[in-house]
Parts: structure tokens; sequence; C-alpha cells
């Protein structure tokens, strides 16, 4: 018997057996979202990070902005931009603003990429095609009340 079989229900939401019921799923699902992002990042030749980078720029952005999106070192987000300006999905550019500030901005072939990327990455959840459409949309709110929780 599973373990899930032999707990007995939660009687409120306050319940802790409810939360940890709650925050094992949440754990086990996030792992999978994990993996789910690697191998999407590197069937396009990415790390996750090079593949996170490449979705946060829309516009250009300062490599400390990234750094902060990334939660990493700005010396990092050096690396990664040498990387990724080698597969040509990227450039440096100096902020019109402050002549000081670098920027990444998304080459052509570096937008394109991004498309395909955020395509496959999102149209391949693991567990929302499950999922009617109506139910992803109670998930999404009860995910958005949970954050605005926090």
């Amino acid at each position: 018997m599973s373990p899930r079989a032999t707990r007995k229900p939660a009687e409120s939401p306050g319940d802790v057996l409810l939360q940890g019921e709650i925050f094992e799923l949440f754990y086990a699902l996030f792992g999978r979202l994990r993996d789910h992002y690697a191998e999407t990042a590197a069937s396009f030749g990415l790390t996750p990070q090079q593949a996170k980078t490449v979705r946060l720029i829309g516009e250009p952005r300062s490599m400390r902005e990234i750094a902060v999106d990334l939660q990493v070192d700005a010396s990092y987000v050096t690396s990664i931009a040498d990387q990724l300006e080698d597969a040509g999905l990227v450039e440096r550019r100096v902020s019109p603003s402050d002549r000081r500030i670098k920027q990444l901005a998304l080459t052509t072939k570096g937008r394109r990429t991004r498309t395909a990327l955020e395509t496959r990455l999102f149209s391949e959840v693991p567990g929302l095609k499950a999922m009617p459409a109506e139910r992803q949309s109670e998930l999404r709110d009860a995910l958005r009340e949970m954050s605005d929780g926090i």
C-alpha cells in the first residue's frame, strides 16, 4: 500500500497533515519541473542558467539586473554571457543611459531560440496535459493566491 493511501485525510485547510501533503506534492513536482527545464535547455545545447538568461532578455538588460534575477554573483553572468555570445545568441551593448553599464541583447538567432525554447518548455509541462484548461486556470489562480501570501 502506498504512503498516500495510509494517510488520514485532513479535516481543515489549516491541518498540519494537509499542509504536509501539499508540501510533499510540491517538492516532488518541483523536482520533476527542474528536470524538465534542464532536459529542454539541453535539447537546445544550453545549461539551465543559460536558458534562463535567454528567457530573461526581452529588451536589452544590464548584466547586473540579470544577476539579480538569476540570484547569482554578477561575475558569474560574465561567464554565461561569454558562452551565449560564443553561441551567437546574445551580444553585449553599452547602455544608452550610462556607458559604464554593459547590457545583453538577444541576436536574431537568440530570439528564435528563445521562442522555440519557450514553446517546447511550456507545451510539454509535466502533468498539465492531463488537466483540462479550466482546472489549469484554477491551479494558476490558487498558486497566485499562495504566492501573494508569501
